[in-house]
C-alpha cells in the first residue's frame, strides 16, 4: 500500500520530490485509476502520503527503487510518443539518462508501455483539442483587445506541459508563412500553458488603482516589522501571564526557537521577558522612524500645496461640509408648521390666548433653579459644569426672551441666584471676582453665560430683524405693537448716540431725493449700517483671528510660507475693521502678544528671540510678519486723509458731524505735527505725515 502510493505520487510528479500545482487532485485520480477496488477519498490519500514522508516508512533505498520504476515508465512513454524537448535534452546529462535495466524491468516495460500509452494518447489529444478551441474563440479579437498573459510561474515543473504544447502549435503552424496565424497560434499555446499550469490570463480593469502605488517598499517592510514585533510581544505577555493554550504554547516555541532560548533552561521566563522588552523597543523605535517620515512628507506636500495655490491651501483650513437642503413634501411642510404654529412649544401657551406674563415667568425661574441644582448635585468638574449650565439650564430662559417681559431685575436677580447657588454648593467663593465669572474661558474667565446680557442682546436681534423686514404683513403688525410685547415694535427708540447717524440720514435723503434709505451693511464685520458698532464686533474679529492663526500654525508650513499665511488670511481678518470699530492702543498691543504667544507655543518663535526682527521686512532680514498696530493706525490715518481731502458736499457734510462717533474722528479739529508735544511716542509712528494730526 505504500508503495503504491509513493508510485503514483512519483508519476504524476515526475520523479520529483517537489509536488507539483495540483497534485492532490491528480495523486487521488491516478491512484483509483491504478486500483479501482480502493474507496479512498482524496485528502485521505494525501494524508497518507504526508505520513510516509515524515515517519519514514519507507526507506530511502526502498524511495530510490521507487523512483527507478518511475522513471522507465515515464521514459518509455516519452520515446513512444516521440515528443521531444530539444533544449531540455541539452540540459539533461547523459550519465543521468543512462538507466541500468534489469531482465525483470524488460520484461515488465511492454507490460507498462501497453497500459499507459492510451492514456497518454488521449491526454494529447484533449490538449490539441482545447487549442483549437482557443484559436476559436481568440481568433475574431482584436489583439489589443485580448486578455493579458502573466508571467509563467513553476517553469521547471511546467516543461512537459511546454513540450506538448510546442509539439501541438508546429502542427498547427506547420507550411504556413501567415504573421497574424503565428501571432493568435503564440498567443494560444501560451494561453493554454497558462491553463494547463494552474493559472490564467486577465483582463486589466482600467479603473483599477494600484494599490498603495506611491509607498515606498521600505515602508512596507517598516510597517511589516513593527506588525511583526508587536504580536510577536503580545504572545509571549500572554505565555508569561500564564495562558498556556496549544496555539499560545506553538507560538511561543516558534519565537523562542527563532530567538535560540531553550524553553528548558531554569531562567527561560526571564529570557522571554527580556525578550519582550526588546521587541516592544524595536517597535518604538521603528514606529518613531515611522513618524518622522510621515510628518516629514506632510510637511513637504502642504508646502508644496501652498506654492502652487494659496488660496486653495487657505480656503482647505476652513472647508467645511455643507449640508444639502433635502426635498420637502408640501403637504406635510403645511400639517407640521400648522401644529406648531398654534402654541408657543417651549412654553406652553397659545398664540391666540393672552399671556401671563408672571406665571409664566415664576415658572421659568423654577425650572431654572431646579436644572442647576442637579447640576450641581453631580461630580462634574469646574469646565464641565458650567458647560451644562450653558447648554441646559439657561436655555429655559432664553426660550422666553423677546415673548415673555423680563425686567432688568428680573435679570438681575436671576444672575445673583445662580451665584447663590455655586457659593452655596462650594463652587464659587464669596470674595472672587464676579467678572472674571462671566469671562469667556478664551480670555481667562470662567465663561458662564450672563442672563441679563442674553436677554438684551437677544431682544435687540429680533427687533432688528423684523424692523429691517419690509413684508407688508410684518411691517402692518409692528407698526400697532405699541408695548405690547416685550419688543415694542411700534414704539420708537432713538439712542442718544445715534441722533448724529439719523441727523446724516437724513441729510442724505434730501441730497439723493430718496423717501426711503435704507441702511447699508458692513458684510465683512457682520454689523448693519444704522447699528451701533459695540465691542462685541471686537471681540468676534480677534477670535476669528486667534482661530485661524491657530489653524495655519498646525499645519506643517515652512517658517517663510508660515508668514505668508498669516499676513495674507489671518491678519486681513481685522484690517478689514479698521476705521470702522474702535481699536485701542492696548488692544491691538495684545493682538500682537497673542500672536507672538502662539507662535512660542507651537514652537516657531523662541521667548527671547528679537521681536524687532520678526517684523522687520524679510529683505532687510527679518521674518516679515505684519504688525496688527501699525497697520490699524497706518490704514485710520490713510483713511482719514483721503475723506478730509475729498470735496465731496456729502462727505464733508458727514466728516462735519463726526464728533468721535467713528475712530476717524472727521470732526475733530488736527493737531498739525509741528505743535506736538515733544517726546511724544506718536511722532515716531512711520505713518505720521505733516499736517496730519489726531483729533
Amino acid at each position: 500500500m505504500n508503495t503504491e502510493v509513493m508510485r503514483t505520487f512519483y508519476i504524476i510528479n515526475h520523479c520529483r520530490d517537489e509536488p507539483l500545482p495540483g497534485w492532490r487532485h491528480s495523486l487521488h485520480v491516478e491512484f483509483l485509476r491504478r486500483n479501482p477496488t480502493f474507496n479512498i477519498t482524496e485528502q485521505n490519500i494525501v494524508d497518507r502520503k504526508n505520513v510516509i514522508v515524515r515517519k519514514r516508512y519507507l526507506t530511502d533505498l526502498q524511495l530510490q527503487e521507487v523512483k527507478r520504476e518511475v522513471g522507465q515508465i515515464l521514459y518509455q512513454q516519452e520515446e513512444f510518443q516521440n515528443l521531444p524537448d530539444v533544449r531540455a535534452e541539452e540540459e539533461i546529462q547523459p550519465q543521468q539518462r543512462r538507466i541500468s535495466r534489469t531482465p525483470s524491468a524488460s520484461r515488465s516495460e511492454g507490460r507498462i508501455s501497453d497500459v499507459h500509452l492510451p492514456r497518454r494518447q488521449e491526454e494529447h489529444e484533449e490538449r490539441r483539442e482545447r487549442f483549437l478551441q482557443l484559436v476559436t474563440h481568440y481568433e475574431l479579437i482584436n489583439p489589443i483587445n485580448r486578455p493579458r498573459i502573466p508571467k509563467l510561474r513553476n517553469v521547471n515543473k511546467a516543461r512537459g506541459i511546454i513540450s506538448s504544447a510546442k509539439s501541438i502549435l508546429q502542427q498547427y503552424l506547420d507550411g504556413t508563412n501567415d504573421l497574424q496565424k503565428a501571432h493568435l497560434g503564440l498567443y494560444c499555446a501560451s494561453a493554454l500553458i497558462l491553463e494547463l499550469n494552474g493559472e490564467q490570463v486577465y483582463m486589466p480593469n482600467p479603473n483599477r488603482r494600484k494599490k498603495d502605488s506611491d509607498t515606498p517598499m521600505w515602508r512596507k517592510r517598516l510597517e511589516k516589522n513593527i506588525d511583526e514585533h508587536r504580536a510577536d510581544a503580545d504572545v509571549l505577555n500572554e505565555f508569561l501571564a500564564g495562558n498556556n493554550s496549544r496555539r499560545v504554547m506553538a507560538k511561543t516555541q516558534a519565537i523562542a526557537r527563532k530567538a535560540q532560548i531553550d524553553l528548558n533552561n531554569a531562567d527561560h521566563r526571564q529570557q522571554l521577558l527580556n525578550l519582550k522588552d526588546l521587541l516592544r523597543q524595536k517597535a518604538k523605535a521603528k514606529g518613531a522612524r515611522l513618524r518622522r517620515y510621515n510628518k516629514l512628507t506632510k510637511r513637504k506636500q502642504q508646502n508644496a500645496a501652498f506654492e502652487n495655490n494659496q488660496k486653495q491651501f487657505l480656503r482647505s483650513l476652513e472647508k467645511q461640509d455643507e449640508e444639502q437642503p433635502a426635498e420637502i413634501d408640501p403637504a406635510r411642510f403645511t400639517t407640521y408648521w400648522n401644529s406648531i404654529w398654534k402654541q408657543y412649544r417651549y412654553l406652553g401657551v397659545c398664540q391666540d390666548g393672552r399671556i401671563n406674563h408672571t406665571q409664566l415667568k415664576k415658572e421659568c425661574q423654577e425650572k431654572y433653579k431646579s436644572r442647576v441644582t442637579k447640576l450641581l448635585n453631580t461630580l462634574l468638574s469646574g469646565g464641565n459644569l458650567i458647560k451644562a449650565i450653558n447648554s441646559w439650564a439657561v436655555p429655559v430662559l432664553t426660550y422666553s426672551f423677546g415673548i415673555v417681559k423680563w425686567s432688568v431685575t428680573d435679570l438681575d436677580e436671576l444672575d445673583r441666584l445662580t451665584r447663590r447657588l455655586l457659593t452655596k454648593f462650594r463652587q464659587l467663593h464669596t470674595n472672587s471676582s464676579v467678572i472674571r465669572l462671566y469671562l469667556p474661558r478664551r480670555r481667562g474667565g470662567r465663561g458662564l453665560l450672563n442672563i441679563k446680557n442674553q436677554c438684551l442682546n437677544q431682544e435687540a436681534s429680533l427687533r432688528r430683524k423684523i424692523l429691517n423686514n419690509r413684508d407688508p404683513l410684518i411691517t402692518s403688525v409692528a407698526r400697532e405693537d405699541a408695548g405690547y410685547t416685550p419688543l415694542s415694535l411700534g414704539c420708537e427708540l432713538i439712542p442718544v448716540d445715534k441722533a448724529v447717524v439719523l441727523q446724516t440720514c437724513n441729510i442724505v435723503r434730501k441730497v439723493l431725493g430718496q423717501d426711503e434709505f435704507p441702511p447699508p451693511r458692513l458684510s465683512l464685520i457682520s454689523a448693519g449700517g444704522g447699528d451701533e458698532i459695540s465691542s462685541h464686533h471686537c471681540l468676534q474679529q480677534e477670535w476669528k483671528y486667534k482661530s485661524r492663526v491657530t489653524k495655519l500654525l498646525n499645519t506643517l508650513l515652512s517658517g517663510g510660507n508660515l508668514i505668508k499665511a498669516i499676513n495674507s488670511w489671518a491678519v486681513p481678518v481685522l484690517t478689514y475693521s479698521f476705521g470702522i470699530v474702535k481699536w485701542s492702543v492696548t488692544d491691538l498691543d495684545e493682538l500682537d502678544r497673542l500672536t507672538r504667544r502662539l507662535l512660542t507655543k507651537f514652537r516657531h518663535l523662541h521667548t527671547n528671540s528679537s521681536v524687532i526682527r520678526l517684523y522687520l521686512p524679510r529683505r532687510r532680514g527679518g521674518r516679515g510678519l505684519l504688525n496688527i498696530k501699525n497697520q490699524c493706525l497706518n490704514q485710520e490715518a490713510s483713511l482719514r486723509r483721503k475723506l478730509l481731502t475729498n470735496r465731496d458736499p456729502l462727505i464733508t457734510a458727514v466728516a462735519r458731524e463726526d464728533a468721535g462717533y467713528t475712530p476717524l474722528s472727521l470732526g475733530c479739529e488736527l493737531i498739525p505735527v509741528d505743535k506736538w508735544p515733544e517726546g511724544n511716542i506718536v511722532t515716531n509712528l512711520p505713518h505720521c505725515k505733516k499736517g496730519f494730526g489726531i483729533g
